[in-house]
Order: structure tokens, then sequence, then C-alpha cells
């Protein structure tokens, strides 16, 4: 019996000291992990690891980006999956370098006068909310966000767009699915960006009619940040340069003339680039809207030689989608 009895003591001191050691390294465990982030990858095809381009950009970043992330907020489930899959990208790379940083904030928190100042900032910034459609039952509330990271880099800033559109015939959970696969490539272009040393010459052809300087405002200010933006005038000039990175004609309406078009073609064949934004028909919505009946009319541009020269060619068709689109400018949820 009394050997019995000093097993049992025995087994009782063992099984103790087994519960305080796994206690122990429990809590080990949780204070390393303060300190030192670990991130495990299940999936087969390894789809939420790094790829080595984007390892070696973070780990050469030298100086501090502070990126603010205004995702916070109560939320749907699938929203936070979004913001946990932003906060998990991030941290792998602030475990590669250090000097990336990072905070959660919510825009829309405060005082009403903090929360005005904030909207208008954003505003000022070109930064615009988008309109969650949240359903509860047979009851449904609105809800503004801003699904946006913020990265600070000097003077330098770049903003990001986490959420993807809903593009016809794509659920929300796919648009969502869409967003946090982009993830990666969207920060990393974003450091890349701030990253870049020589900013490219942008040149706009201005004397050609089309989308006025009003509704080109966002683009010449996104451009503005990486890029030397001007506008030029073809019929006035003899050549564009070699120091134009790149020329954008965007909706021309006039007639291009031959000499238009010697100027263009020489710039090509000289290593330009140009972007080239082509309505062939003048179609537009209000007057789609207005009108039971609607002729559209070729646009005049003269370009169907030089486009063939170069092996383009653009129908002059009209497609008619069916589909309604509605509430373009926000998300079931």
């Amino acid at each position: 019996m009394l050997l019995r009895r000093k097993n049992i003591e025995n087994s009782s001191k063992s099984n103790l000291i087994n519960l305080v050691s796994i206690v122990a390294i429990i809590v080990l465990i949780n204070v390393i992990g303060q300190y030192v982030y670990t991130y495990f990858d299940l999936t087969g095809d390894k789809r939420f690891t790094l790829s080595e381009p984007t390892k070696t950009l973070v780990k050469n970043q030298n100086d501090v980006i502070f990126v603010k992330i205004l995702l916070d907020g109560d939320f749907p489930a699938g929203f936070k999956r979004l913001q946990q899959s932003v906060l998990n990208t991030l941290e792998q790379f602030r475990s590669l370098n250090p000097k990336i940083d990072f905070i959660l904030e919510d825009p829309m928190d405060g005082s009403v006068e903090a929360v005005n100042a904030n909207i208008e900032k954003l505003r000022e910034d070109g930064i615009a909310p988008v309109n969650l459609f949240i359903g509860e039952g047979s009851s449904k509330t609105t809800k503004k966000i801003y699904p946006y990271a913020i990265l600070n880099y000097g003077k330098r800033v770049y903003v990001v767009n986490l959420l993807e559109p809903n593009a016809q015939g794509i659920s929300e959970e796919e648009a969502l699915n869409n967003s946090i696969a982009l993830l990666e490539y969207k920060f990393a272009n974003a450091i890349q960006k701030l990253n870049a040393e020589r900013k490219g010459n942008i040149v706009f052809v201005s004397d050609k009619g089309g989308i006025d300087d009003f509704h080109l405002a966002s683009l010449y200010k996104q451009l503005n940040q990486f890029y030397y933006v001007a506008k030029t005038n073809l019929d006035s000039a003899y050549r564009i340069v070699p120091e134009i990175d790149l020329v954008i004609i965007a909706k021309p309406q006039m007639n291009f003339s031959r000499k238009n078009q010697f100027v263009l073609d020489q710039y090509l064949m000289k290593g330009g680039k140009i972007i080239w934004l082509i309505d062939k028909m003048d179609v537009n919505l209000d007057s789609i809207n207005k009108y039971k009946m609607f002729t559209p009319k070729l646009y005049d541009l003269g370009l169907d030689d030089l486009f063939f020269k170069w092996g383009v060619r653009i129908n002059s068709d009209l497609i008619q989608d069916p589909a309604v689109y509605e509430n373009s400018s926000g998300c079931w949820f």
C-alpha cells in the first residue's frame, strides 16, 4: 500500500510538472509572438506566400514607409476578411523589413467636426467613399467606408484601392476574393513607384477635342505624383522630342492631318509610346437615355490608314448591352 501511494504521489507530481511546463511554453510563445511575426501558408499552391521579387523589393527598402489603413470599424464578415488579409500582408512586409510600418484607422470615428474634417481632407486627396449596403433581415442600411491604404514615403504619397469593383457577372464574394488576391501586387507596386528615382514625361494631346480638363483632373493628380505632365498642340508641333516618355490621346473627335500623322509615326518609330483612347463613334448615354431612337455618327479622325500601317484596325461596330446596372456606386453585403 505504501509503495502504491508513493507511485500515485509521483504520478501526480509528474502530471503537475507537465501541466506547468505546458502553461509556461504557451506563455513563452505568446510573449515571443508579441515581438516575432510568424506566418504559415498551408495552401498547396502557396497563394498567401510572398513572391521572391516582392521579398527582394521589401528587403531593399532603405527608408521608412508608413501605411495608414482606412479599414477599421464594424464591418460584415467579408470586409473583416479583407481587413485581416491586408494586416497579414503588411505583417509579412514588416517581418522582412521593420521600416515598413502601419496603423489601422477609421476615418468615420470621432466627433462630427472631426469626421467632417477627415472626409474633406480625403476628398481633397481624391479619395471618395464607397457605399456599403448591409442587409439585416428585412431592413437594409447604408454605410460609407473607405477601403483604401495611404502610403507615405518622405514627401511622396501613394493611395492603394483595396477593393476591386463588382464587375458584371461577378458576385460580392468573388470581388472580395479578387481584392485579397491582388493585395501583394498592389502594395509591391506602390512601394516600387514610391522609390522611383526618375520622373517620366507624359504629354496629353489637347487640340483634337475629347475629354476636358475637368474630367481628367483626377488622372492628372495621380500622374503628377510620379511624372511630369503637360499638354501639347499637334497642329503647331513639327516633332515630338525623345525626352517625352509617353503621349496620351484621349477620345479625339477632330481630324488628324497628314502632318499630325507623320509627327506621331516618327515619334513611335524612334521608340516612343502612345496610348490611344479611341471612340470610333459619337455615342453617349445622355443621348441614348433621352431619345427612344439614336443613330450614332462616325468621328472623322482620318486615322484608318495610319492604324493599318501599324497593323491595327478598329471596327465601326456598336454593341448594345442589355444588362441593367443597379447600385453601381456601392456594394451589397
